[in-house]
């Protein structure tokens, strides 16, 4: 098997996740409580909703997956285009309830319907 460099960067951040489990925290599945609103807490190796600037938009979102956390509000991505290609790119904002950030022209990060539904559904278990 032929590994390319985008395989190769694949292979390495899954090593890197098996590797280090203590960066990834004991549950994906935290919830916050910041100011009385609960706020999804982002963990390496989550998928997110990936918005590009404004004019590269396409209606749709881009698959992307968490590589680094810098705080609840900011993380790296490596961003799946439509083709499949990925690219990292680095300090993301992550549009939430809750958070600092709001949509808007530059590009930005959101969690998918689902996971905010099984946000709020076991809101208050953890």
């Amino acid at each position: 098997m032929v590994l390319t460099t985008e395989r190769k960067t694949a292979l390495t951040w899954a090593v890197l996740i098996v590797a280090r489990p203590a960066l990834v925290g004991l549950t994906t599945a935290v919830v916050e409580a910041k100011g009385g609103i609960e706020m999804i807490a982002p963990t390496i190796g989550r998928v997110m909703w990936y918005w590009p600037v404004k004019e590269k938009r396409q209606g749709l979102p881009m698959a992307a997956i968490v590589t680094w956390v810098w705080d609840e509000n900011m993380v790296n991505l490596v961003v799946f285009d439509s083709n499949g290609n990925s690219s990292g790119t680095t300090s993301v904002p992550i549009v939430q309830d809750g958070s600092p950030y709001t949509a808007g022209d530059s590009p930005y990060v959101e969690w998918m319907p689902y996971q905010i539904g099984q946000a709020k559904k076991h809101e208050g278990t953890v």
